[in-house]
């Protein structure tokens, strides 16, 4: 589950001198495991909209997860199986999962673990979750943008402050819905779940 302790794992699996693949995030190549927070679009809309000239691809480059809305896995890797295989033929020891459980493309009662690894989920008290999570979008959206094309900055910045300085939660509900309504539990019932509308009771 995103920001819900993933960094300590992979520091200690290093630790321990397992094999870790070399990805952001200790992803496995290839398994389009990566979290989702933000709807990359909606995002340089709402910065378009109070004065900034943004590009949505310039916005879905920012490290901060703008693939929610891809409900299925971009992988051939299908099933518990040829991950099994993936991770032996390069030789880990240890992979990391920011997205959901398998399985649940048409239904969550079809969402599992692969019981081919030992599986470990590590849950976070939500808020504190909600508040890290947020505070990371914000930290790296900003730095992204702005840092990468300082002669343009001033007015960019004033546009993310009108759109961010004490914004309501409507706008984190639009930006980000599974980030503010039960991630955990999106986190464990699968793609098709963790894309359910606000408040549908998960």
């Amino acid at each position: 589950i995103s920001k819900a302790g993933g960094t300590s794992w992979t520091a200690a699996a290093r630790a321990n001198s397992c094999s870790v693949p070399p990805t952001r995030g200790a992803h496995l190549p290839h398994s389009d495991d990566e979290c989702r927070w933000v709807r990359a679009r909606l995002l340089a809309g709402l910065l378009r909209g109070a004065g900034g000239h943004w590009e949505a691809q310039r916005v879905e480059a920012a490290p901060v997860c703008p693939r929610y809305g891809i409900v299925e896995r971009r992988t051939l890797m299908r099933d518990c199986i040829q991950r099994l295989d993936a991770v032996h033929s390069r030789g880990h020891h240890y992979i990391s999962n920011e997205y959901t459980l398998h399985g649940g493309e048409g239904s969550m009662y079809d969402t599992h673990l692969c019981p081919q690894f030992v599986n470990v989920i590590s849950i976070r008290e939500p808020l504190a979750r909600l508040v890290s999570n947020i505070k990371y979008i914000m930290l790296h959206l900003k730095h992204s943008l702005f840092h990468t094309s300082p002669a343009t900055s001033p007015a960019l910045e004033r546009a993310f402050n009108r759109t961010f300085c004490n914004a309501p939660a409507k706008i984190w509900e639009l930006l980000a819905p599974p980030v503010v309504d039960n991630y955990n539990v999106r986190s464990m019932l699968g793609e098709s779940a963790f894309h359910s509308p606000l408040w549908t009771g998960l």
